[in-house]
């Protein structure tokens, strides 16, 4: 994993710091930390292994990095294999989540791109 510098007088937790990537530094920033999710550790000896990895995230012209535990290709999904999302998400305090989607056995949170960008701008004003 690409090494992570930190910036001086950081005010959001979120935002982890700048990595370079092909030469350019990128914002950093936490998932987690950003969504208020709580962290789960792997057990020792367990049969799925997670590589932890950085993934580029790029929109309208505007990359962000972020740390995460796994990564399993780009995927698309239809419209119609979107559902909605469960209350107990959509009353969370970072509706961030757009839609579920179920695949190959497990549940997955489609996040609003827009609003995710939107809050990290935010967070680095």
């Amino acid at each position: 994993m690409r090494r992570i510098h930190s910036l001086p007088h950081r005010r959001n937790l979120a935002t982890l710091g700048v990595v370079n990537i092909r030469g350019a530094l990128v914002v950093c920033a936490s998932l987690v930390d950003m969504l208020g999710l709580e962290t789960i550790e792997t057990p020792r000896g367990s049969l799925r292994a997670a590589y932890q990895r950085m993934l580029v995230i790029t929109d309208h012209g505007q990359s962000v990095v972020f740390p995460v535990d796994e990564v399993d290709g780009a995927q698309r999904f239809t419209h119609a294999a979107c559902e909605a999302v469960p209350a107990t998400v959509a009353r969370t305090a970072l509706p961030h989540t757009r839609a579920v989607v179920r695949w190959q056995g497990r549940t997955i949170g489609l996040l609003d791109a827009d609003l995710l960008f939107h809050t990290l701008t935010r967070s680095l004003a």
